[in-house]
């Protein structure tokens, strides 16, 4: 806590804070990360109140989970080559609490028409395995969006779906939903409730899978053709989209993973 207030108390002395309500993100590492990638990562030190073509995004200044989202959101995006965070474009990642968009909390947003992606630094803190996937998930929103310039149509993923199956009414309608996110088995062609929510959502939860639990995605996909045929596309998008995501980075995304525990 007392480091916590001290580290906020010196974000609030920049000029930066002053004149925007945001100071750079230094805790975690985020900083070299920040200059590395030509992106800046920022603190929200004031309330928030970006409006949107499809609504307003608000949230209030980062607090509680700063120091320590810091540092996993600093961890998540090491793994990715930098060319594709360069190609992200993305103007800001910025950290706040309370983050909502049109009155609904979330855990993280993407901005498409400002090029900005938020992250509430507190939000699932109960769980670093929910964290980790939403840092993911939210971040391949941004690709999905940047490959065609569309987010919530892809025909040719949703042709790879079982007979019959359609996308329920988008994200926003399983927010509430504590348990939406597990990995269930009861859904084949699917790794989450959540991801039958939308094709959007379906893409960004595959890909946010093979990050955080490749083995398992693995698993499930050697027995699973629908679900193998979504990792395969996911891996030809990403690496369509920039080619350092090849075959060395799924490996070492893998090698990252700690093996089954041994009895």
């Amino acid at each position: 806590m007392r480091l916590l207030a001290l580290a906020l108390a010196w974000l609030s002395s920049t000029a930066w804070a002053d004149d925007v309500g945001e100071a750079p993100a230094r805790l975690g590492g985020l900083d070299r990360i920040a200059e590395a990638i030509g992106t800046p990562i920022v603190v929200r030190t004031a309330d928030l109140r970006v409006e949107t073509p499809h609504g307003p995004i608000t949230a209030n200044p980062a607090g509680e989970g700063l120091e320590d989202f810091s540092a996993l959101l600093a961890e998540e995006l090491a793994i990715y080559p930098r060319p594709l965070l360069k190609r992200a474009r993305l103007k800001r990642i910025v950290l706040a609490s309370e983050l909502a968009f049109d009155g609904q909390l979330r855990g993280a947003i993407p901005d498409y028409a400002h090029d900005v992606l938020y992250y509430d630094v507190a939000r699932g803190s109960y769980s670093r395995s929910y964290q980790r996937t939403a840092i993911h998930h939210e971040f391949f929103h941004v690709v999905d969006y940047l490959d065609d310039g569309q987010v919530y149509r892809d025909d040719a993923w949703a042709a790879l779906n079982p007979d019959g199956f359609h996308y329920g009414d988008g994200g926003r309608a399983m927010q509430e939903d504590a348990l939406v996110s597990l990995l269930v088995a009861d859904h084949p062609g699917f790794l989450t409730r959540y991801a039958t929510a939308g094709v959007e959502e379906d893409k960004a939860e595959v890909f946010s899978r093979m990050i955080v639990a490749p083995r398992e995605v693995a698993r499930r996909a050697a027995l699973d053709p629908v679900l193998a045929a979504k990792v395969r596309r996911i891996k030809t998008l990403m690496k369509n989209f920039e080619p350092a995501v090849d075959d060395a980075f799924w490996k070492r995304v893998g090698d990252r993973e700690p093996g089954p525990k041994q009895r």
